[in-house]
Parts: C-alpha cells; sequence; structure tokens
C-alpha cells in the first residue's frame, strides 16, 4: 500500500469526522430542536392510536419527504450543494448528509441528470409521544435518474439502478414535519 493511499485513509478516518460538527454549522438552514432517543415499545398499547391523527401525520411526513427528494433532485441537477430548498424540508443529520453528499459530487463535476422515479410508503406511525414520527420505506428506481461526470462527458456507472431507501420523519412543534434520518442501501427492490 503506497503512502500517499495510508495519508488518505487516516485523513478520512481521523480528520474527516472531527470536521463534520464544523462543517454542519457553515452549511446554514434553521437550528435542528433536539431529539430525545426512540424509546423501546416491549408491549401493545392499551390504547390505540386515533385514526385520524396517524392518517394525518403519514399524509404530512408523506409530503416533507416528496418536498426532500424533489429539493434533493434539483440540487443534485443543478450542482447546487447548498440549496437552501433541501433546508425547509430536513433536519439534521439528513441535510448535513444531503448537503455534504451533493458537495462531494459538486466538487467532483459530477451532476444528476433525469428524475428518479420514487414509490414511497408508509411502514411505522408512532403519535402521541413526546415527538411524533413516522417511518417511510422508499423503493428508488434511478434508470432514468443518472450519475453525470462533466469533466469526460459521460455517465458514470451505477449499481442497483432499484434500491431501497428508509427514511424517518419527525414532527417538530412550532417547525412542522422535518426529514431527520435517510438510509440508502444496495438491496435492490
Amino acid at each position: 500500500m503506497g503512502s500517499r493511499s495510508v495519508c488518505a485513509r487516516l485523513f478520512l478516518l481521523v480528520v474527516a469526522p472531527l470536521a463534520l460538527p464544523a462543517l454542519s454549522g457553515c452549511i446554514g438552514g434553521p437550528s435542528t430542536p433536539p431529539v430525545p432517543p426512540a424509546k423501546v415499545i416491549t408491549g401493545l398499547s392499551a390504547r390505540p392510536a386515533d385514526p385520524s391523527a396517524v392518517k394525518a401525520a403519514s399524509e404530512a411526513a408523506l409530503a416533507a419527504y416528496q418536498g426532500y427528494l424533489t429539493a434533493y433532485v434539483a440540487a443534485a441537477r443543478s450542482g447546487d450543494w447548498n440549496s437552501q430548498a433541501i433546508n425547509r424540508y430536513a433536519a439534521d443529520p439528513a441535510r448535513t448528509q444531503a448537503h455534504l453528499t451533493l458537495r462531494t459530487e459538486s466538487e467532483s463535476h459530477l451532476i444528476h441528470r433525469g428524475e428518479p422515479v420514487s414509490t414511497p410508503r408508509v411502514s411505522v406511525v408512532n403519535v402521541g409521544g413526546s415527538n411524533d414520527a413516522v417511518s417511510i420505506s422508499d423503493c428508488i428506481d434511478a434508470t432514468g435518474w443518472r450519475l453525470f461526470d462533466q469533466r469526460k462527458n459521460a455517465y458514470v456507472t451505477q449499481s442497483p439502478l432499484r434500491y431501497t431507501v428508509t427514511v424517518l420523519v419527525v414532527e417538530y412543534p412550532g417547525t412542522g414535519w422535518l426529514v431527520q434520518q435517510v438510509d440508502e442501501t444496495t438491496t435492490p427492490c
């Protein structure tokens, strides 16, 4: 292994994690209120959730996720890694993750072309607790949404073109529903 490779690995393992908190302050956007850690539910609740509250939470969370995805796709298309539109729909850590991913692509002269096909569905709804939250499972079909290298004037090979995304959307009192976590997998769907 060459010394450049060792230095690059050391940078990624030691310096990059230390820089993330500093960079997140530079990105801007509304500050994210703290969210208490999730509590383990050991059994069924004695009272069922109000169906209208579940429906309202599901609709609001899906709207926030679709707004986030639309803003992310537009920023990825234009190379605008500091897109303020993302900040309207996302809280940390998802907001910082999106901006850093877009910044890395922008600095590498990579943009996205086309549109992804998204098929989100609500998988879990938690209402009535200290923070209402909704988990969304999505299958992203990126067949028509390709990564393009502007320097090489060529598309970058991506695999898989259809993959699973799990999203956590949380209601922040006074702010509304925001995407808090986005976990992409390489699991085909």
